[in-house]
């Protein structure tokens, strides 16, 4: 079974095609570089799963962005709403850790477009 990597990222990442991705960068390698979290970390903690649910309850355009990645399309709020709600829904652990991804999150551009991605761990 599969363990995976959630991440944000930015849209507009070198190297990464949100549409139309050459079909050897679709097959490995079509995955933004990660901005949060900073530093070494564990990841968001999410499955691929999140992509559709989100998609679905939202409206989000949301996709399979590599063979083994998936990527939504958000703005900082929906980051917030997401953070937020799978906070509760998941039951945290390790508060700290979750307050340090939400300061990352705090920091981010309003206005600007991010992705969301949850990939396989190689």
């Amino acid at each position: 079974m599969p363990s995976y990597f959630s991440y944000i990222a930015k849209l507009d990442s070198p190297g990464f095609f949100w549409n139309d991705p050459p079909d050897e960068k679709f097959r490995h390698g079509n995955t933004p570089e990660k901005i949060i979290p900073q530093g070494f970390s564990l990841g968001l903690g999410f499955a691929p799963g999140v992509v559709d649910y989100w998609v679905k309850k939202t409206g989000l355009e949301g996709k399979q962005i590599d063979w083994g990645a998936w990527g939504m399309i958000v703005r900082k709020t929906d980051l917030e709403m997401i953070w937020k709600t799978e906070k509760e829904d998941r039951r945290w652990l390790d508060e700290k850790e979750w307050l340090k991804i939400w300061n990352e999150i705090e920091l981010l551009q309003d206005d600007e477009k991010y992705l969301l991605v949850v990939a396989e761990n190689p």
